[in-house]
């Protein structure tokens, strides 16, 4: 009878290292999810507010998030046998074993939730470029373009009109000077000549 308790105690206690050692091993594979998603976040400025970004930094959390429910799963196993080898939940090592299950559930669900609020920004993220490139968008972008076109056209036209005035006037200016040197000298003509005709000039 002695030599079977002994038995099935070695045996339990084998059990027990393959569990832990499964726990040591999954906690170790994410580490290296941990450190192969920081490589990829690097990749992006930190004000990077891309969909791309959004979408490489879920899939490392989605991956992240199937290898922290198998890490929650072996510790729930490990919690087990050390109740039933130990005697109860009241045992030391049964103790230990389930606070190491609580402390990885509440990791599983503090993951999930950000998982949740990543997924709400990069919806929220696709609907704002959805709408951007809506056909009332580029609509409104055709018309403002339009806009500054036509005022373009405005600005060229007055830039037009400003050259005339200053090199028409003058102009206009000289030839109405020359006219009246003109009829000066045909009233003085006239003075001498009395009866000549055809001169209408009027003082000025």
């Amino acid at each position: 009878m002695a030599e079977r308790i002994e038995g099935l105690s070695i045996e339990l206690d084998l059990e027990t290292m393959k569990v832990n050692s499964g726990l040591k091993d999954l906690k170790s594979q994410l580490t290296v999810v941990n450190s192969e998603m920081k490589a990829n976040m690097s990749a992006f400025d930190r004000s990077d507010k891309s969909i791309e970004k959004y979408e490489t930094r879920l899939q490392g959390l989605n991956k992240k998030l199937e290898l922290q429910k198998s890490i929650v799963e072996s510790a729930r196993k490990t919690y087990d046998k050390m109740v039933k080898e130990h005697g109860g939940e009241g045992s030391k090592e049964a103790q230990k074993a389930a606070k190491e299950y609580n402390n990885q559930s509440a990791s599983l669900q503090n993951l999930q939730r950000y998982i949740g609020r990543v997924e709400d920004d990069l919806a929220q993220l696709r609907e704002e470029q959805r709408i951007a490139n809506s056909n009332w968008t580029k609509m409104g972008n055709q018309l403002d373009k339009a806009g500054n076109k036509m005022k373009a056209f405005g600005d060229k036209v007055s830039s037009v009109g400003n050259a005339m005035s200053t090199t028409v006037t003058p102009s206009c200016l000289r030839d109405g000077y020359s006219c009246r040197i003109s009829c000066i000298k045909l009233r003085g003509f006239r003075s001498k000549n009395p009866k000549f005709l055809g001169s209408n000039c009027r003082r000025s």
